[in-house]
């Protein structure tokens, strides 16, 4: 009698136990579950009732703000002097040496390249630096980070040795709206 009762003493607990873990361990996920099926109604309600006025005017808005960043990185005039600079500026604010910086060609909309870039005009430049690759890396986030449209299209990289001294020729392409006549 005495292993009976032991037995079911003990099968009790256990399921008392049992019980209680799996309410600590469903209802929290039963609560995301609710929320998500509540974001999800409110995406399909907003999906289906129609935009109002104030959402055409909230993308006009959105579209005036990129135009004006666009033409805020895109400068008037090709600023040659000013993109040097600021070229200048990225590769010491890296630590390296600017062994070289040249504009390669510098192409208007009479010869327009093709593409989404019809109309714009162009610099092309070459970009010579000499450090780690890690330091390199840094003057490419830099260029990136010019305040004004420019693209690495190339970057040639030429070591000696075992030191981790590496010699960088970089070619950037940077953009600007010319003025119109």
């Amino acid at each position: 009698m005495n292993r009976v009762s032991s037995f079911r003493i003990f099968l009790f607990l256990f399921c008392l136990l049992a019980a209680i873990g799996a309410w600590f361990l469903i209802v929290p996920q039963a609560g995301r579950l609710a929320l998500v099926q509540s974001e999800a109604q409110a995406v399909r309600t907003e999906a289906s009732e129609p935009a109002p006025a104030s959402a055409a005017a909230s993308r006009q808005q959105a579209f005036l703000a990129d135009a004006a960043q666009a033409q805020e990185l895109l400068p008037a005039a090709d600023g040659q002097y000013d993109l040097v600079t600021l070229v200048e500026s990225a590769v010491r604010s890296a630590g390296l040496p600017l062994n070289g910086l040249s504009v390669v060609s510098n192409s208007s909309p009479s010869d327009p390249p093709t593409g989404s870039l019809a109309g714009l005009g162009q610099l092309d430049l070459a970009i010579s630096t000499e450090g780690s690759y890690q330091d390199i890396e840094k003057v490419i986030d830099r260029l990136g980070q010019l305040g004004r449209y420019l693209s690495v299209s190339a970057v040639s990289l030429s070591g000696s040795g075992t030191d981790a001294q590496l010699t960088a020729q970089i070619t950037a392409s940077a953009y600007y709206l010319p003025k119109s006549s």
